[in-house]
């Protein structure tokens, strides 16, 4: 029996809450449709997560950990059509780029799945947001692994990772 095309998943709002606690800014993720969908994710990507990271292997060493594999780190998992939303109490600035940390980067993929180029600047009044969707492009899936770094006036910047995949549930 074939396996055929990989069933379509309802896209989902995923929210980034950008937290300052003292002098340390922090992330909470959130998913519109369920408290666990990002472990789950995590678990049905796993096998896959660890596969890829095998077949690319690994060139740099970064400061950073690898947390692709660890079920208890909550990363911002997406499947096209997503929305991601990160918000803060202050103003922010946010890049999206490849992460490192699992292993090479996949040549001839997008920067980041959004699209966008370049530094991002929050909107709004308080609390300050900015969002994106993650594009329909083959070449993100082949990629899979990307962080965000964000920059909040006065504070350590926070660089979590995510992965981009297609199919995966919840």
């Amino acid at each position: 029996m074939s396996k055929g095309p990989k069933p379509a998943i309802a896209p989902v709002t995923i929210t980034i809450d950008l937290q300052i606690k003292g002098d340390t800014l922090d992330d909470q993720v959130t998913y519109s449709n369920g408290a666990d969908t990002g472990t789950l994710r995590k678990q049905n990507l796993l096998q896959n997560i660890k596969d890829v990271k095998k077949r690319r292997g690994k060139k740099f060493v970064l400061p950073r950990e690898d947390h692709s594999e660890d079920p208890r780190h909550t990363s911002w998992i997406t499947n096209p059509g997503d929305t991601v939303i990160w918000t803060c109490e202050r103003p922010f600035l946010l890049y999206v780029e490849p992460d490192l940390a699992p292993c090479n980067a996949e040549a001839g993929t997008l920067e980041n799945p959004f699209g966008w180029k370049g530094v991002q600047k929050a909107t709004g009044t308080g609390p300050y947001q900015y969002s994106g969707i993650v594009l329909s492009d083959p070449s993100i899936e082949k990629q899979m692994f990307y962080k965000f770094t964000v920059w909040v006036e006065g504070l350590d910047p926070l660089d979590p990772d995510g992965i981009c995949s297609s199919g995966v549930g919840p």
